[in-house]
């Protein structure tokens, strides 16, 4: 297992796509978040409801691959994909659709070969101690990155609504 201690961030999930950010972390964040959210709302893990959204970096769609796969085999049922669309948007899906937590893919303002994660809760982003227990649960339940990771469809049209709300 590889360790990405540093991409681990006080809010945030970070790095260079490659080294830093892989399939392999994303695949085992998704499978272990859920966990982190029962451990927090006690609720089941077929029962969390979750959104993943992506900025437009080149390497998001395999990211968001991955991490939807880690998400399916730690046995969540309801995942909206809002596909590619600013933060703001991964925000606006927890409150509106009264998700458990959001999932954004985007590294924001750093250059094209970094990437990352957002992970909400609570309708707030996870802060430092939160990052520091899902990482922990990470590397607890780590997996090897399946070899055929499947492409499901849970697309939800979400900016209608969004553009609709902000009128």
């Amino acid at each position: 297992m590889q360790r990405y201690d540093h991409a681990f961030g006080k809010n945030d999930i970070r790095g260079i796509y490659g080294g830093d950010i892989t399939e392999e972390l994303f695949y085992n964040i998704g499978f272990s978040y859920p966990k982190w959210l029962v451990d927090n709302n006690g609720k089941a893990v077929a029962g969390l409801r979750i959104s993943v959204c992506m900025d437009a970096r080149l390497h998001s769609p395999s990211l968001k691959t991955a991490l939807i796969n880690g998400l399916k085999d730690a046995g969540v049922d309801y995942i909206e994909d809002l596909g590619l669309a600013p933060t703001p948007i991964g925000y606006y899906s927890e409150v509106a659709h009264n998700l458990d937590g959001a999932m954004i893919i985007t590294a924001s303002h750093n250059p094209s070969e970094y990437n990352g994660l957002k992970m909400t809760y609570n309708r707030q982003t996870l802060n430092e101690k939160q990052i520091k227990e899902v990482k922990e649960l990470t590397y607890a339940n780590w997996k090897e990155l399946p070899n055929n990771l499947v492409e499901y469809n849970f697309e939800t049209a979400i900016l209608p609504e969004y553009i609709a709300e902000m009128k």
